[in-house]
Order: structure tokens, then sequence, then C-alpha cells
């Protein structure tokens, strides 16, 4: 063989069929899942769900499509997904989307949307909005088992500030 070519001699007692990369990966793989059964099923689930809460909002998306996102157990309607996810990608997922959502408090959530109000020109209608998505994305979490409580369950919702007028006809 030439200078930038090597051999590489593997057993036959692993896997003779794998590539030599596969059966380091392989190994590597196998001496994760040591451990006890409970450190096992919840290496599983942070597999599923993630640990950002972008990741564990696309999963939680992945089951409404099939109605495993809680609620009603029907799946979501695709405008309705795609009208969330909207909320989603303009408001939640560029201040909160890297964060762990398992560090998130309730005060983070206060905080988020205090400075939602403050910041944007967003209607009151349409913050509560952004507050369900994120409400509903982390119930998704206590569904799962992956939180206690859901820090976002219970937060004040804007008011509007002036009543709109409203005409009604005979």
């Amino acid at each position: 063989p030439g200078p930038s070519r090597c051999v590489v001699f593997q057993e036959y007692a692993i896997f003779p069929w794998l590539s030599v990369q596969r059966n380091i990966d392989f190994g590597t793989r196998l001496r994760a899942w040591k451990g006890t059964a409970a450190e096992r099923a919840q290496r599983r689930l942070e597999a599923r769900t993630g640990e950002t809460l972008a990741e564990l909002a696309e999963s939680y998306w992945s089951a409404a499509k099939r109605g495993l996102h809680g609620g009603r157990r029907r799946p979501k309607r695709e405008s309705t997904i795609r009208t969330e996810r909207g909320w989603w990608d303009n408001h939640i997922r560029p201040k909160l989307g890297q964060r762990f959502y398992r560090d998130l408090k309730r005060r983070d959530i206060r905080l988020f949307m205090k400075e939602m109000t403050d910041t944007t020109d967003l209607a009151p209608a349409s913050l509560a909005s952004v507050g369900a998505v994120l409400q509903s994305i982390l119930q998704y979490a206590v569904q799962e088992e992956k939180l206690e409580s859901n820090p976002a369950l219970g937060q004040a919702r804007p008011l509007a500030l002036t009543s709109r007028d409203r005409m009604f006809s005979d």
C-alpha cells in the first residue's frame, strides 16, 4: 500500500460484517447503555424528547400530529400546528429555544412574557397565544414525565388596555 493508505486488522470475534468505525461506535453505544434500568429508561426518554426547549417543541409537534400530545387524544390539525409553529418561530424560539427546559422556572416565564409585553406591539390576544403555545409545550414535558410541574401553568395573561368597540346590528 501507498503512504496515503493504511491497513487495520479487525478481530472476527466482534462483528466482521461491520466496518472498523461501526464496531467502535457499537462499543461506545454499548457502554452508554450500562446502568440501572431507571437510568436506561431516562436516557431513552431524553433521546426521544431532547434537552432544549427547541428539541422538546419538535417532539411535541411530532406527537401532536399523531394525537399523543395530551389534550383531547386526537391529532391536531395541520393548520393549528402551523399557527403554533409561527408563534414559536417568531417569538419563543429566539428567546428561549436553546434553554434547557428543565431549568426554566416560573420567574423565567413571567420575565419572558413581561419582556414580550414591553418590547413588541402584539395585541393582548396574540400575547396570550404565545403564552398558550409555551404552556402546551411544557405541559407535554409533564405528560412525558420529564418535568414535575409546568412552570407556565397559571401565568397571568395580558389584558387589553382599552375595550374594543363593537357594533351590533338588528
